[in-house]
């Protein structure tokens, strides 16, 4: 191990945490590549003091991204019409807030069309700081009037978008599914077949932490104007996990909700089965 965490910035003295690196030349390509992820995101690539110079790291609770790759956000949905799309399902509490959305792929762009429902009788209505009426207002969520908001309406929501785009796979969590189960398999989604329903559990989400800051780093994620999800997003932060892995949490545990966020988590467990689409070039003119 280095003797100081000043070292890290010495090549030199990486081999004291890695006897075998002066005879191993692309080992020390790659870790001079990691040392440069960590120089520019030291928040989210702790793996490298941990893992590849065994240094303990302080147990640190940092935002999920930064505010400006949550704005990165906000830029034009482009038509989606006929694509294949995965389908991604949060809520702690159906007497609270449900989310749901879909997410694209597209020129490497990750796309995500998502709604939510809030239960007008929630015990922490009062604590909720954002006008949900104005996000109701502009099509982004709707205020359910009831005990709860029933599995059904996420469903009908689910089965009304099939008419627009090819939802080929339903994610949620593992211990969350059960209420939805039943309508669920209404819609030809069963945890049965596996290339239909995946029930998530944290270590899927914990593989794919790395993956979503890449992509919140490179700034390919597009949800629109949607106020709903930059404020789920903003309420996420990150929780060392042990090893160099990290889980999302709330930064606070009742007015702060996350569920918009968690929903686009619960897709993106499943990205490398999305079906990427490429615009079409317009032919060049041939002369004769």
């Amino acid at each position: 191990m280095l003797d100081d965490k000043k070292e890290i910035h010495d090549e030199r003295k990486w081999n004291k945490a890695n006897p075998s690196l002066r005879y191993r030349p692309q080992l020390l390509e790659q870790m001079r590549k990691e040392y440069q992820q960590y120089l520019k995101h030291p928040e989210t690539s702790r793996a490298f003091v941990v893992k590849r110079m065994n240094l303990v790291e302080e147990n640190k609770e940092t935002a999920v991204t930064s505010w400006e790759n949550i704005l990165s956000t906000n830029r034009p949905l482009p038509d989606l019409t006929g694509h294949s799309c995965i389908c991604g399902i949060d809520y702690a509490k159906t007497s609270d807030f449900v989310a749901a959305g879909l997410l694209f792929k597209q020129d490497g762009m990750r796309y995500w069309i998502s709604h939510a429902w809030f239960c007008n009788q929630s015990k922490d209505k009062s604590r909720i700081k954002p006008n949900l009426k104005a996000w109701e207002e502009m099509g982004i969520l709707t205020i359910v009037d009831d005990v709860e908001i029933h599995p059904k309406v996420i469903v009908d929501w689910i089965k009304e978008k099939r008419k627009t785009y090819n939802i080929t796979k339903i994610v949620m969590d593992d211990f969350r599914y059960t209420l939805f189960s039943s309508y669920l398999k209404l819609i030809g989604f069963d945890a049965k077949d596996k290339e239909r329903m995946k029930r998530i559990r944290p270590n899927d989400i914990m593989k794919v932490v790395p993956v979503i800051d890449s992509h919140f780093n490179n700034q390919i994620i597009v949800w629109g104007d949607n106020p709903f999800m930059r404020w789920c997003t903003n309420n996420v932060k990150l929780v060392p996990a042990g090893k160099g892995n990290y889980v999302y949490d709330k930064q606070e545990e009742k007015s702060r909700k996350t569920d918009g966020f968690m929903a686009f988590v619960a897709a993106e467990t499943c990205d490398d089965e999305l079906v990427e689409y490429r615009k079409r070039k317009p032919l060049g003119i041939i002369s004769l």
